[in-house]
């Protein structure tokens, strides 16, 4: 308990320790940059798939990067699990 100046007392909120581990991570950089691809790829390859009809072995351009996204999010994934 603490005093105020009034002297009335008010109640300390315990110290409590945090639930996430306290080192960061030593692939959060890895992770980082495999999500901003993974963000930059998805995005793309929708505007891709529903604008363009491009396409490469007779596979839409959009889809194949979509699923090159997916693949990079997979990837990020794995990394994250890896302790």
């Amino acid at each position: 308990m603490e005093q105020t100046q009034e002297g009335q007392q008010t109640a300390k909120r315990p110290e409590r320790e945090s639930l996430r581990p306290s080192r960061r991570g030593e692939h959060l950089m890895a992770r980082n940059i495999l999500n901003l691809v993974f963000m930059i790829a998805a995005v793309v390859g929708v505007i891709l798939y529903l604008k363009s009809p491009a396409t490469l072995m007779g596979i839409s351009l959009g889809g194949l990067l979509i699923g090159f996204a997916i693949v990079v999010k997979v990837v990020e994934v794995v990394v994250r699990m890896m302790k």
